[in-house]
């Protein structure tokens, strides 16, 4: 139930492979009781099934190459509460790190990162010669923008 109107967060997200229980333990440790983490949520999204089948047709990003997709959330009021989040989120990166697959999902970065990240390396070729081809002044933008190849 997200908000019905704009409010100002700050979140992460993390790509991962196959969890084992040590890696659950240090999820728990990192953001369950008595972590001390204020963040409204933090999650561990299973992936899988479809979501690993590519089938023609479904664009440059056809499948999630992960086993398991993590997001940490909280709500910004103030600076010390931005730093209390972050810390909370760094947590969770530290957490995480050694399930991580190389790879970050787009909606789940908050923060500048290599868009090369989102992709496979061939899509990302693939996606960069498009835009090489079809707006090489790179006037079509975005957070994480993809520059011509």
């Amino acid at each position: 139930m997200d908000p019905p109107t704009p409010v100002p967060y700050t979140g992460a997200g993390h790509m991962l492979g196959k969890l084992d229980a040590e890696a659950i333990d240090r999820f728990v440790a990192a953001a369950g009781p008595g972590s001390s983490s204020g963040l409204v949520s933090s999650e561990i999204r299973h992936l899988g099934g479809e979501l690993h089948r590519p089938k023609a047709g479904n664009g440059a990003l056809a499948t999630f190459e992960a086993d398991f997709l993590t997001f940490g959330v909280g709500i910004v009021m103030d600076g010390a509460g931005y730093q209390a989040h972050r810390a909370a989120i760094a947590a969770h990166a530290e957490a995480f790190a050694p399930y991580e697959n190389g790879r970050q999902y787009l909606n789940f970065t908050e923060e500048h990162t290599d868009p090369a990240r989102f992709y496979t390396p061939h899509a990302y070729r693939k996606l960069r010669q498009v835009k090489r081809a079809y707006d090489p002044d790179n006037l079509i933008r975005a957070n994480h923008q993809i520059l011509p190849g």
